[in-house]
């Protein structure tokens, strides 16, 4: 600036985290299950209470590499995943098979072209209504300090 101090805006790490699964989440009307993989889970926990994220209809957590049991087609499939080879892989075979009746992805990262590839050929009832990228790929410890959980 001209005239004045100049002050650099903080990033609250935190914040960013909560505002990318409040867009998730009101991306999508109606009853949701949240279809996390294990990385994004511990992300999603650091930051948000299982109380908060039923407020806004997410009525069920679940893991993606862990068994469901019964198909659930009223509820529509929040995938906050992490675009691994192994996780891509998971959630095709889920498209193949599915259990909820649409599917909205939402990558903690930049993911591949074949992967997206890979997830359309899996899509053969054409269930995914959304796929975006987001950059949280993090866990927030706190609001100005952060882990990309790589051990050392």
């Amino acid at each position: 600036p001209l005239l004045g101090v100049w002050r650099p805006s903080i990033m609250n790490v935190v914040q960013a985290l909560q505002d990318y699964v409040g867009k998730m989440v009101d991306a999508v009307q109606g009853m949701k299950v949240l279809l996390l993989d294990k990385e994004t889970t511990g992300i999603i926990s650091m930051v948000c209470t299982q109380s908060r994220i039923l407020e806004k209809d997410v009525f069920l957590i679940e893991r993606l590499d862990q068994e469901r049991k019964e198909p659930q087609p009223h509820l529509k499939a929040l995938c906050f995943i992490r675009p691994t080879g192994d996780i891509i892989r998971l959630l095709s075979g889920e498209l193949q098979n599915p259990k909820y009746g649409g599917y909205y992805i939402f990558f903690s990262n930049v993911c591949r072209k074949s992967y997206i590839e890979d997830l359309a050929e899996a899509d053969e009832q054409e269930l995914v209504q959304h796929v975006q990228e987001f950059y949280a790929d993090y866990f927030a410890v706190n609001s100005d300090l952060f882990s990309l959980n790589v051990p050392s």
